[in-house]
């Protein structure tokens, strides 16, 4: 049994007992738990707390207790009382919260209503112990668990006493019902919730463990893979199947997946902590930016910080000044604009005396250094964790300079830094995967998100705006398409707003309403982690002999290519399928710039429906009505001009199924190299504008697109030409060899393309614009045998287009395939 208990089973067993009163008297009835006779948890009454708590959130920086009295105010003492009794259920869990501070909270709410609890009431001795330390998320996310109680009842309350009865006598449908209710709350109100895995062990602790972390839950069934079977198993099922292999083999021991021995089993072997010197203290330093930043003491050596202001005056706390000796630890917290910790560092020399910039003689202060970033931790954070209410930051604001903390407040506030749990969340490692990737992230998407970078991961649309000179509405289309492909990706579903649309603002962004109304705007952490990385990141070099290595051209083609390019500024890769076209034209931009530059590569994509609107400017709606928006083409631009000693390059795949006259507009003349840096005005904006001369397009054409129509000419004369061809060559050998592929394969390649090719390539309605090119075999993955591969390739990309090409003439494609 999971039934936890340190010493005897007398300690937890009012903790039970007041959790299965609650399932008795007041899911299955009406009753109450703190007023014996009341009828607190009716279905009107939990109507009434999920209209005035649930339906009504309050997203200010106000303290938990400062919002609910906002949101309970005028509702009546049975609705102050029914807060009271979830508050109350919450609390059963936590033993890390002590009895006092769990007292004090239940008589503040009861007292809005004028109201009181009766301490002396037996089943308060449920909240003197605790079961265990649920982590820091369940302080910090006390209004979502307590949410997820009050939409639970009203779930229950919906089913007749005989449905109620059903469902909470058995731990299945119980569980069931709580996976069904967490789910429904993470797509609805964008909540994650540790509830479920508590209230299944309140409620049936001889089945279900103390453990309120998913996580560690997986993490634990990994660990004792060996004692599962091998079909998959329900995570808390597994979690039952592992204890009782282990009070087999551990007979006549108590088991507990936090104690010894079974916790070194999965945990490892106790972190054994260095002792620290005696009267070790922690402090709390508070950075004003418009003085100093973290950033400006990161290049290391000691940072002297001075005990009085510049008028003379002693800092307010000056005895934190005075207790500060060397070793102690300091957790470095901007006041503004963010207000969050962002770095830990140590003292390096208590109260001391030095001359100081600002003061005419010396000053006394303490000297310490920087150590490492912390991922923000932010003050409306901070000050809902019930365990921060008494450290002095938090009762002084964080007005002031030092503050000192205990050891335990110190931790609590390091904790806060874990990552979420939320399986919504996308690591870091794969945001630097995506943003690496222009098919998913836009030259045009890597703007604005390092412009927020640059304004500290957040603002609000408006100050982005301000920021980059658009217009406020200007980032809606961007980030919405951006967050399908990222969606996309990743195989994720849409976040959801609670009726039902999807919000895709949520992929990319936090947030919350300020005092002004308006919406401040904050990078997902793991985002704005892997932005500062690739940030960080040297250019990779990349020279012409790479080029050469991984292109299947030769050196002379390839200065052909670059003097053309160099010369008309504009130039198209045509020809058949599978030659390489796109591939060749990043490779080549790659090798002008000298390095993998993406910044000043943008890549995108014509087809049937791009409009003037998509790549110049255009009206779109927003919720306003309709405003000016720039498109790809005009945002690249205006990015060169800023930066006219760098070349930039926009590649247009398959340029010729758009139409360019339309698309391109008044800078269609703009393009040709001999009118680069003349000016027009733009028929939407009557602005002038030009195209630079560091802007480079690179367009491509499939020459066996039966659908698209022949260039005009006037575009023609715009841009060089280079028809890439098949490279059935030494290279193409060298590389497929490289991937393993054996000669046997490679010359049967070499046969089956040199037949197909001769038919194409002799047909009279077909040409050489319609040969198989050489990417289609062009590297094999390790982990599938060379025949299946080959087969593969054949069966489903060459065949269904062979079938195309002689649609009218299918004995050609039988006499193709025979024998290959």
């Amino acid at each position: 049994m999971a039934i936890f208990y340190e010493q005897s089973p007398n300690e937890t067993k009012a903790i039970y007992e007041a959790a299965n009163k609650w399932k008795l008297e007041c899911l299955l009835e009406n009753g109450s738990l703190l007023w014996p006779g009341e009828k607190i948890w009716t279905l009107e009454n939990l109507k009434r707390l999920k209209h005035a708590y649930v339906d009504h959130p309050d997203f200010s920086k106000s303290s938990f207790e400062e919002k609910l009295e906002k949101q309970l105010y005028g509702q009546g003492k049975d609705i102050y009382k029914l807060f009271c009794e979830c508050l109350f259920v919450y609390y059963l869990f936590p033993s890390n919260i002590n009895f006092k501070t769990k007292i004090k909270k239940l008589s503040t709410i009861t007292s809005w209503g004028n109201e009181a609890i009766d301490e002396q009431l037996e089943i308060f001795q449920g909240l003197d112990n605790g079961i265990g330390n649920p982590g820091t998320s369940y302080s910090t996310r006390k209004p979502d668990e307590i949410t997820f109680l009050c939409l639970l009842g009203l779930s229950i309350k919906g089913l007749s006493v005989k449905g109620r009865r059903e469902i909470l006598t058995d731990s299945e449908q119980t569980q069931t019902l709580l996976d069904q209710m967490r789910k429904e709350v993470k797509s609805k109100y964008k909540i994650n919730v540790q509830m479920r895995h508590v209230l299944l062990h309140l409620l049936f602790p001889e089945k279900y463990e103390r453990i309120a972390s998913s996580a560690q839950k997986k993490e634990i069934l990994q660990s004792f893979k060996e004692f599962l079977p091998e079909e998959k198993v329900q995570v808390d099922q597994g979690l039952l199947m592992i204890r009782e292999k282990l009070e087999k083999q551990y007979a006549g021991k108590r088991i507990d997946f936090y104690r010894s021995p079974v916790k070194n089993l999965w945990k490892g072997e106790e972190e054994v902590t260095p002792p620290e010197e005696e009267g070790a203290r922690y402090y709390w330093l508070t950075a004003n930016p418009s003085i100093w930043t973290v950033d400006n003491i990161k290049d290391g050596g000691d940072v002297f910080y001075t005990a009085y202001n510049e008028k003379g005056n002693k800092r307010r706390i000056f005895s934190a000044f005075e207790s500060a000796q060397p070793g102690d630890r300091i957790l470095f917290y901007e006041s503004h604009p963010n207000k969050c910790i962002v770095a830990e560092g140590e003292v390096t020399k208590g109260l001391h005396t030095e001359e100081h910039e600002g003061f005419d003689s010396p000053v006394e202060g303490v000297s310490f250094r920087y150590i490492r970033d912390i991922s923000p931790i932010y003050w409306d954070k901070i000050i809902n964790v019930e365990e921060l209410e008494e450290s002095s930051p938090v009762k002084n604001g964080a007005q002031g300079s030092l503050f000192e903390l205990t050891k335990e407040q110190f931790e609590i506030v390091l904790a806060l830094e874990e990552v979420s749990e939320d399986e919504g969340e996308i690591p870091t490692e794969t945001w630097i995967e995506l943003l690496q990737d222009r098919a998913i992230f836009y030259e045009s998407d890597l703007v604005y998100l390092d412009k927020m970078l640059e304004l500290g991961g957040e603002a609000t649309a408006t100050q982005l705006a301000a920021a980059l000179d658009k217009h406020h509405s200007s980032f809606i289309a961007s980030v919405v398409h951006l967050a399908k492909r990222v969606l996309k990706a990743v195989d994720m579903d849409a976040p959801q707003l609670e009726d039902g649309s999807e919000y895709y603002w949520g992929v990319l962004f936090d947030g919350e309403v300020q005092v002004n109304h308006h919406f401040l705007w904050r990078l997902k952490p793991s985002l704005k982690e892997a932005l500062t990385a690739i940030k960080s990141q040297p250019l990779q070099r990349y020279t012409k002999e790479d080029f050469l290595n991984e292109v299947f051209i030769d050196e002379e083609q390839y200065d052909t290519i670059k003097n053309l390019l160099q010369y008309k500024k504009n130039l198209i890769f045509q020809g058949p399928p599978g030659v390489g076209k796109t591939f060749v034209s990043k490779r080549l931009t790659y090798s002008l710039m000298g390095v993998i530059d993406s910044n000043r590569v943008e890549m995108l994509q014509f087809h049937q429906n791009y409009a003037y609107e998509d790549f110049i400017m255009g009206y779109r709606p927003d919720e306003n009505g309709f405003t000016l928006q720039y498109g790809v083409f005009y945002e690249f631009c205006e990015r060169a001009l800023k930066d006219p000693e760098q070349d930039y390059y926009l590649i247009i795949d398959e340029i010729n199924r758009g139409n360019l006259s339309k698309v391109f507009g008044e800078l269609f003349m703009l393009i040709e190299r001999d009118k680069r840096g003349e000016y027009v005005t733009m028929g939407y904006s009557k602005k002038k504008f030009t195209v630079p001369d560091n802007v480079y397009l690179i367009g491509t054409m499939n020459t066996a697109d039966r659908s698209l129509a022949q260039l005009e000419v006037a575009l023609r004369r715009r841009f060089a030409f280079v028809t890439l061809e098949p490279a059935f060559n030494e290279n193409w050998r060298r590389t497929i060899q490289e991937s393993n592929v054996s000669p046997e394969m490679v010359s049967r390649i070499l046969f089956a393309i040199e037949k197909i090719n001769k038919v194409i390539i002799g047909d009279f309605q077909l040409g050489p614009g319609y040969a198989i090119g050489h990417s289609f075999f062009t590297s094999k993955p390790e982990n599938i045998d060379e025949q299946e591969w080959y087969k593969g390739i054949l069966d489903y990309e060459i065949i269904p287009l062979l079938k195309e090409y002689f649609f009218d003439r299918p004995e050609i494609v039988k006499d193709l395939i025979e024998g290959i």
